[in-house]
């Protein structure tokens, strides 16, 4: 039987969205998740988590859970290298619709977490004293509740005790606010709302506590045994060791041990019917909350108006005087005009020596008795001037096609072996020849030669090379040989005859 293949993630977000909403036209196919997307996905705030620098393992494990607190509308698979830089990810921003930067990193002091506003800000930065990976936090609870359909709804956002005078409090709400989608009372459905993210203020100590929950579904009004058997699953069997009947397991609570207890829950009445298991067609069900993880404990140290690079509002270390923050002012205000100024200038400088490189190719080529082709600007110029009318991608076409560059045109073709490069625009005499086929022991013959003729070559070219060192050699030394005999001026080399050669006696 062959294995169902697993649907994308892409496919669930369009699943889901339909289910969150049936009225909603999705008008490209579950496959074209990446060119049309619903409205309701694109007006919804987007987010990247990236880290900075050298941060170590269990950041980089916090970036990941942060993501996962996001979902559905963050990039879980975001790749970082070690090239890249904020500007990177500032211009595909608009492409996938991303509405906010979050970027970890680490110092000697803290780790900490900046929250940025594409592209204008405002940009807030915190310090994280204290936090807990989810990995941790999931293993020091009693019971897990995971599964895989908590993350396809943004989790719901609940603030507390953010109200206040202060200008900072009202810049840390509105931007936690702008995070996540803002939900419609009349479309909202509460089986697609799984998750809660909940931040705290406390004044005493000017910190924030951030905590990730699940939300889970129990009937009430019911014995806990019946409680156990409507939420267990089909394939769960309760435990009745300590039970002689299945009437005892339900009517007397004293039996379930203490491992299979429950904490405690609060009861709501529904405006809406759930469909979870065990609270089917209830009005009135027990809600409680069991914590994903991560934990963080954060301080907001800074705000500054733009992305990372524009005028401090607010800092928690430094208090600086109007004079100061109106130098500072002026200080950025120069530094970007000497900016845009030098933009100005370095463009003037591309364009003047564009035109003088240009000119010079005109000379050069005039200079040697070669026709200089107009370039498609020049030829466009004057077709507008003599015919008035604007001409067609196809007036041009020799001319528009040396616009490039020549090794990129078509016509040269690389070889299958060697790097020469071929022009197959040029005509050729011997084209339309055929030449004869060559075999292959002819081809060795002439290879054989070849090496035989390079092999006398080279002896030629060594014993020239010996002459030249020696005759430098005399010129040195002034013609003296020590071998040269004192009486004639003329060297006799000695005779090896038979006969000039002494036998040696024999011994009687």
């Amino acid at each position: 039987m062959a294995r169902r293949k697993k649907a994308s993630k892409a496919s669930r977000k369009v699943r889901a969205l339909k289910q969150h909403d049936p009225t909603a036209l999705v008008q490209a196919g579950e496959n074209e998740w990446a060119q049309e997307e619903p409205a309701e996905l694109k007006s919804a705030p987007h987010s990247f988590i990236i880290h900075r620098g050298k941060v170590g393992r269990c950041i980089k494990e916090l970036v990941k859970d942060l993501r996962q607190v996001m979902e559905p509308y963050t990039a879980s698979n975001l790749k970082m290298q070690k090239g890249n830089v904020l500007k990177d990810y500032v211009s595909i921003a608009s492409y996938f619709n991303v509405t906010h930067l979050c970027v970890l990193s680490r110092t000697i002091i803290s780790p900490y977490l900046k929250i940025c506003r594409i592209p204008r800000g405002p940009s807030l930065t915190f310090r994280i004293l204290e936090y807990s990976v989810a990995r941790d936090v999931l293993a020091s609870l009693r019971k897990q509740v995971t599964y895989e359909m908590q993350f396809n709804h943004h989790p719901l956002l609940i603030m507390n005790n953010f109200s206040g005078n202060q200008n900072q409090l009202d810049i840390m709400s509105k931007t936690f606010q702008n995070m996540f989608p803002a939900i419609n009372i009349n479309k909202v459905r509460l089986r697609g709302i799984r998750r809660v993210l909940m931040l705290n203020y406390n004044e005493a100590d000017d910190t924030i506590d951030l905590r990730h929950y699940t939300i889970t579904h129990n009937p009430v009004g019911v014995s806990r045994g019946i409680k156990k058997l409507l939420v267990a699953k089909s394939n769960k069997i309760p435990d009745l060791g300590r039970c002689k009947d299945i009437s005892d397991f339900l009517s007397k609570d004293g039996y379930v041990s203490e491992s299979e207890a429950e904490d405690i829950s609060e009861t709501v009445t529904l405006s809406q019917k759930l469909s979870s298991r065990g609270t089917k067609g209830l009005d009135e069900i027990a809600i409680k909350l069991v914590e994903l993880g991560p934990r963080l404990k954060l301080q907001l140290i800074k705000v500054e108006e733009g992305f990372l690079d524009g005028e401090v509002l607010y800092h928690k270390l430094e208090d600086k005087t109007d004079e100061e923050k109106l130098t500072i002012r002026k200080v950025k205000v120069a530094k970007r005009k000497l900016k845009e100024k030098r933009k100005a200038t370095q463009a003037e400088n591309v364009e003047r020596k564009r035109i003088e490189k240009q000119l010079h190719r005109k000379k050069c080529l005039e200079g040697i008795g070669k026709h200089v082709m107009d370039t498609p600007e020049e030829d466009a110029e004057w077709y507008r001037k003599e015919v008035g009318v604007e001409p067609g991608k196809d007036t041009f076409p020799n001319n528009m096609a040396s616009t490039s560059h020549p090794m990129k045109d078509p016509k040269f073709q690389r070889k299958r072996k060697g790097n020469r490069l071929k022009d197959t625009s040029r005509p050729s005499s011997t084209d339309d020849i055929k030449r004869p086929r060559i075999s292959k022991f002819t081809k060795v013959k002439e290879k054989a030669k070849l090496m035989k003729k390079q092999k006398q070559q080279n002896a030629l070219g060594k014993v020239k090379r010996l002459e030249r060192e020696a005759k430098r050699a005399e010129a040195i030394t002034g013609g003296f040989n020590r071998f040269k005999s004192k009486g004639s001026g003329v060297y006799t080399k000695p005779s090896r005859s038979k006969t000039s050669r002494k036998k040696p006696e024999k011994k009687s």
